[in-house]
C-alpha cells in the first residue's frame, strides 16, 4: 500500500503528518539525465518508517552528486510507477555523514579525496574527533596541526566544500518547487551563488531563466517576504506584460498606455495588493536606462526584438540593394 492510499483509511486527521524518510546506501545509479538533476537509484535500506520489508527501494527524485556505496538520508512518498511498481520519490535529500571513526577513516581514505589515504585520513579523524568534517566545513584553519600537503589540504576542502554546497542547492531549489529541468538550469547559470542569487531578488530568474514565470518568480518573492512595492517586482512584471501584449497583438512592440493597464491587474492580482501607477510608470523609465526595452516615438519595445528588428531591416535593404545593382548592370 502506498502512502497516498494509506492516508484515505487514516484515523489522524488533525494531527502533525508524518515526514517519511530512507536511509540507505546507494547500490546503484540505474538513470542520470544528461540534462537535469533527475536520477533513479537503487538504494539499500538500513533505517525507513515507510512499511516497507523488502532490503532494496527505487528511489528517484532531483539529486545532486550522488555517489554509489555511499549513505544517504531521503525524505519523500511511495509512490507506485505503471510499469516498475512502488518506488520512494524524494523531494528531500542530505548525505549521511559517517560519524564513526571507522565510517570517517573509510569515507576521507575513498576515491572522492585522492592523495589522502588511510594513514592520514585516521590521523585527520584522531586530531579532529567525529565531528571532523562539520569542523572543516566551518573552519579548514583546523586542518593545520595535521600537517597535510597542500595539494591534498585543497582537494579536501574542496571537495567537502562542493558535496555540501550543492546538495544544498539542490535542496533549496526543490523546496522552491523546481522541477530537475529547471533546477539544473538556473544551478547552470548561477552556480553556487544560486541561493543567495534567488533570495536577494527571485524576480532575477524571470529574464535569465526560460520557463520561469512571473507568477512563479512572485509565489517565491512571496515566501521571502520581499515588499510587493519592490522595484525589481514592477520591472519584472512590465518585462512580462510587454512580452505578452506584443504575443497578443502579434507585433514586436507595444504602447505606454495598455502596458501600464495590464502590468497593474496583473501586480495587483497577485499579490491583493494597490500599486501606485505613477512608481511603476518610474520603473519603465528606469528600465530604458538600463537598455532593457526601448523607446522609438509612442512604441516601447524588449531590446532583444528591437534589435532584431533592425537586423531584419537593414538585411532587406541588402537585398534590394543588391538586386538594384544587378538590374543596372
Amino acid at each position: 500500500m502506498t502512502d497516498e492510499q494509506a492516508h484515505l483509511f487514516s484515523d489522524d486527521i488533525g494531527r502533525e503528518p508524518v515526514t517519511h524518510f530512507i536511509v540507505g546506501k546507494v547500490a546503484a545509479v540505474f538513470f542520470s539525465s544528461a540534462d537535469s538533476f533527475y536520477k533513479v537509484l537503487l538504494v539499500k535500506v538500513t533505517e525507513q518508517n515507510i512499511d516497507w520489508s523488502e532490503d532494496e527501494i527505487v528511489v528517484t527524485g532531483n539529486f545532486a552528486d550522488i555517489q554509489e556505496e555511499t549513505t544517504y538520508r531521503f525524505t519523500g512518498k511511495t509512490v507506485t510507477h505503471p510499469k516498475y511498481g512502488v518506488q520512494f520519490q524524494a523531494d528531500n535529500y542530505q548525505n549521511e555523514t559517517p560519524t564513526t571513526r571507522a565510517g570517517l577513516i573509510a569515507y576521507l581514505s575513498g576515491s572522492d579525496f585522492p592523495g589522502l589515504g588511510k594513514r592520514t585520513a585516521e590521523r585527520i579523524v584522531d586530531t579532529l574527533g567525529e565531528d571532523a568534517i562539520d569542523q572543516i566545513l566551518a573552519d579548514p584553519k583546523v586542518l593545520k596541526p595535521i600537517g597535510l600537503r597542500a595539494s591534498v589540504q585543497t582537494t579536501l576542502i574542496d571537495t567537502l566544500t562542493v558535496n555540501n554546497g550543492l546538495e544544498q542547492t539542490i535542496i533549496g531549489l526543490n523546496a522552491y518547487g523546481f522541477g530537475s529541468r529547471l533546477a539544473a538550469a538556473i544551478y547552470a547559470r548561477y552556480q553556487g551563488d544560486t541561493l543567495a542569487k534567488i533570495q536577494e531578488n527571485p524576480y532575477c530568474l524571470v529574464e535569465d531563466i526560460k520557463g520561469v514565470g512571473f507568477k512563479k518568480a512572485d509565489q517565491i518573492a512571496a515566501q521571502l517576504k520581499i515588499d510587493p512595492q519592490a522595484d525589481d517586482r514592477l520591472k519584472a512584471a512590465l518585462l512580462t506584460e510587454i512580452n505578452e501584449l506584443c504575443v497578443e497583438n502579434g507585433d514586436t512592440y507595444t504602447t505606454a498606455q495598455p502596458l501600464l493597464n495590464q502590468t497593474l491587474q496583473l501586480l495587483e492580482n497577485a499579490r491583493n495588493v494597490q500599486i501606485d501607477p505613477s512608481k511603476l510608470a518610474d520603473q519603465l523609465v528606469v528600465l530604458a536606462k538600463e537598455n532593457k526595452i526601448v523607446g522609438d516615438e509612442n512604441r516601447i519595445y524588449l531590446r532583444g526584438l528591437y534589435e532584431a528588428e533592425w537586423r531584419v531591416a537593414e538585411h532587406l535593404q541588402r537585398l534590394l540593394a543588391a538586386d538594384n545593382d544587378e538590374k543596372i548592370v
